[in-house]
């Protein structure tokens, strides 16, 4: 499957959730990004990893994937207080 498609149908509900290799699944989707140079962000902080792949979903026609997250946001409450981090760090 490649990058985008793989983007497009991973529920963001499942982003922060770890896979066998001890990386989250937001941390693959960034690797995969980056692999595929749909991003040249380096980093390894997972909330910039989230930012960079809510990046290439914009540039490539995927916003319902930065829409869903940010529903699925309010429903988390995990999500919120990641959110919260987020407003905070960026004023």
């Amino acid at each position: 499957m490649n990058t985008l498609s793989l983007l497009a149908e991973t529920s963001p509900r499942v982003y922060h959730d770890a896979l066998a290799s001890g990386n989250t699944v937001i941390n693959n989707l960034y690797n995969r990004c980056l692999a595929d140079n749909l991003t040249n962000l380096r980093t390894g902080d997972e909330l910039e990893q989230l930012f960079a792949v809510f990046d290439v979903a914009l540039d490539h026609g995927l916003g319902s994937v930065v829409l869903q997250y940010a529903s699925q946001v309010r429903r988390a409450p995990s999500l919120v207080l990641l959110a919260r981090r987020t407003a905070t760090e960026f004023k």
